[in-house]
This record gives structure tokens, sequence and C-alpha cells, in this order.
């Protein structure tokens, strides 16, 4: 949702408030989590903390995060004294920020804060002695966070090229010699993939990352290549059926590994070491009542931040398999009708079933809800379908319901797929935040004796 225009003295009023809240290096960790970008590029340290604050807001408010930007100052700073009346000043004149969770981005941020505080902690040698004897944790969450954006970068790239649907391209191909809009569309779509070839090489070859992902099968990415290499050549010399036969070899390739990429994703996702995490920040703050102080808060909000990463998770990996079924289902409506009514009832009800549960994940404000009115047709188109075949005196009216049923169908594959690629971008945001978690660790265990 886009963030609502603030008169002047509500911009002043809310910037006020942060820099009486916030320090300059924790509003660094939040220009960080919430938009990766340093605050040496929007500030500077040798000015009133009001005057940083306020360069702070007119970056979220260009960047359009002011939102979500205030969420985590308030998420963060709940404990804090001057709390109670900055939450009055935001329900006043930015209610949104108030209920603008379950983002990760404020948990992110609580923890990122919490391991500021740790790196200025670690001048002292008990702090540094009790961190050592969990460098290898630390090091291994930071390598289980990489590699979740590792995975979810590489199924983005995928993701991308299937927003094109297959038999659209191979429907164009026939036409390709002839026509010029279908031969610019596969034109486009070899231009698409071989930009995601060249993506996801210049990714998995980056030393770190390739060390991240030893074992991955890298073949898939070759035969892509080739693939698009292929339908260059039959576009080039008007041979729609080498066009087609590469276009599929291509499907063939995402539809086998976006739903591998996902299932890794969904098991790194759940496998992140978070409990570690909190473990180590948990054997400093018992040291001394001035270090719970410091990381309580960062403990606290690690329980919360795995939940809310796994319920997108959960959605995300449902509206795959939903996705997925709804591309199989739309190839049957080009059947006769009893062919259609069979296969609808092989894979429908536990698509549609699939699709709506994911209504009642706590996802955050969303744009786009499946709604059950839009199932419902479909389940009415079928019925009536079926009654119409059962008596001979209806029997003319089926092909005319066939239609109905595939205006239907379309239209809530249409929603379906509005609502995957909402939290599909909610998901990458909340991997891309997380990421900052890694960073700011590598700095401890870089710093560790």
């Amino acid at each position: 949702m886009p963030d609502p225009a603030l008169p002047s003295e509500s911009i002043i009023a809310l910037a006020n408030g942060v820099g009486d809240l916030c320090t300059f290096r924790e509003l660094g960790d939040l220009t960080l989590v919430c938009n990766d970008e340093p605050i040496t590029g929007i500030s500077f340290e040798q000015q009133p903390q009001r005057d940083i604050a306020r360069d702070c807001i007119d970056w979220a408010v260009k960047t359009g995060i002011l939102t979500n930007f205030i969420a985590c100052v308030l998420y963060s700073k709940s404990k804090d004294p001057g709390f109670p009346p900055f939450q009055a000043l935001v329900k006043t004149v930015l209610p949104g920020a108030l209920d603008a969770a379950p983002s990760v981005q404020p948990q992110v941020y609580a923890v990122v804060s919490g391991i500021s505080h740790l790196e200025e902690l670690m001048k002292r040698d008990e702090v540094r002695g009790q961190l050592a004897a969990s460098r290898d944790k630390l090091t291994s969450i930071t390598q289980s966070i990489n590699l979740l954006v590792i995975y979810k970068t590489l199924h983005d790239t995928l993701h991308r090229l299937q927003t094109t649907q297959t038999r659209t391209l191979l429907q164009a191909a026939l036409t390709s010699v002839d026509d010029q809009i279908s031969s610019e569309m596969i034109a486009a779509y070899i231009g698409a993939t071989n930009r995601a070839v060249t993506d996801i090489r210049g990714l998995i070859t980056v030393p770190e990352k390739a060390m991240l992902l030893n074992g991955f099968d890298q073949s898939w990415i070759d035969i892509l290549k080739q693939s698009a290499s292929k339908c260059q050549d039959g576009l080039d010399n008007g041979l729609p059926a080498r066009i087609r036969i590469a276009l599929r070899s291509i499907a063939i390739i995402l539809s086998e590994q976006s739903p591998l990429l996902n299932k890794y994703i969904f098991n790194s996702a759940n496998r992140l070491p978070f409990a570690d995490l909190a473990a180590a920040l948990g054997s400093v703050s018992g040291l001394d009542k001035l270090y719970a102080g410091a990381l309580d808060p960062a403990i606290a909000a690690i329980t919360e931040l795995r939940k809310n990463l796994i319920d997108r998770v959960t959605a995300h990996d449902r509206l795959q398999t939903v996705e997925q079924n709804l591309s199989i289902l739309a190839e049957c409506l080009d059947d006769s009708a009893d062919l259609i009514l069979g296969q609808m009832a092989e894979l429908w009800p536990e698509t549609r079933s699939s699709a709506l549960s994911t209504n009642g994940l706590d996802l955050g404000p969303a744009t786009y809800v499946i709604d059950r009115k839009d199932s419902d047709r479909v389940d009415g188109c079928l019925l009536d379908i079926e009654r119409m075949q059962s008596d001979p005196a209806l029997a003319a009216k089926v092909p005319d319901q066939v239609k109905a049923l595939k205006r239907a169908f379309f239209i809530f594959q249409s929603k379906v797929g509005s609502h995957f690629f909402e939290v599909d971008s909610k998901l990458k945001s909340d991997f891309d935040s997380t990421a900052q978690i890694s960073n700011r660790l590598q700095a401890v265990v870089g710093a560790l004796p």
C-alpha cells in the first residue's frame, strides 16, 4: 500500500519523535534493514539528532517506505520511556504504521540493533571470550541466511520467465514467420531467457556463493542456454517447429527447477538456526544486567522473526503448487466437455482448497485476496455442465457453458497469480532484510580473536 501524503508539520513531528528515540547508529541500522542503504548517503553524524532523523524521514518519504520505517521504530522502541508519546503521535498522523506488521523488517531491525550493541560490548574481554565459544554457530547462521537468499534469487529469476505462459508462446511460434508481433514476442522471450542465464551464472560463480552451493546441480543452466540458442536459430531461419521444441525444452526446465528451488527455500527457512543466535546473544546477556538491557529485545524478536518468515514461506510454497496445478488445468480446458469434467474432478478441489487456505495465513495487509466467490463460479459452471450433459434437452447448451467455465477459471487463475506475485515480492523483501543480520554477524565473527 502506498504511503499517505503528509503535511510538513506531521513530517517535522515524526522526525523530532524519531530523533528523540534513536541514535545515529540505530538509524543507520534502520536504513540498511528497510532499503539496504547506508546512512552515510543520507545524513551525517556531526549534527543534532533531530536533524539526522529529519534526513532519514525525508529519505523514507522519497523512497516510499515511510510507513514501514516508522513501524520498525515503533517495534524496536516499545520499551523506551519515550515510546508512549511517540505512539500517540503516530496514531494521529500515520496510523497505518501501527498495524504494518507482520513484515519481518521490524523484527530484523531489532535483531540487527542488538548485534550492533553486541559489537560495542565486544570491547570487553569477557564478552569476546563468551562469543568466541560460539564462533562456529555464528558462522553457520550467516551461511544459512546467505544460502536462503541465493535460493530465492535463483527462484525469482526463473519465475520471471514463467510469467509468459508456454501455451501463448507456442501459439506465437506458429505464426512467427509471417506475423511481426508473434516474432517480437518470441524474440523478447529469448532475450529474457538469455538475461536469466547471465544473471544466474553471475550469481553462482561468486566464490563465497559457489562454496555454499557445493553439490548443487547446475547442468540445467547450460540446457537453458542451449534451448534459447535453438529458439533463436529457429526464429532466424523461419522454422516454427524448431522454436516450439526449444520452447517446450525451456518450459520443462522451469517446471522442474522452480518447484525444486521452492523446496530448497522452504527447507532452508525452516532450518535457519535462529535458536543458536538467540543462545549466543543470551550467553552474553546473562553476564551483566547492562548487557541484558541491550540484547534481550533482540532475543525476543528472533522468535517472532522466525514465525513471520515461516508463515510467508508456507504461503509461497502452497501458492507455487496451486499455480502449477492451475497451469495443468488450463490446458485441460481445451479438451472435450467429458474430459474437462473428469480432469477437473481430479485436481480442481484440492487446488481450490489450497488456494483459499492462504487467506488464513497471517501475511499482513494484502492488495490481492483470493475470493471464494471466484472459485464458487467455477464450481457452479462445472455443476451446470454436468447437469446439461445428463439432460438431452440441454445438451446443445454445453459448449456455451464450457466458455463460461473458461472465463470463470481464468479470472480465478489471474487472481491467484496476482496474490502469488504479492506474496513472492514480500518474501523477497523479507529475505533481503534478513540478509542484514548475516552482514552484521560477519563483522562480529571477523572481530573475534
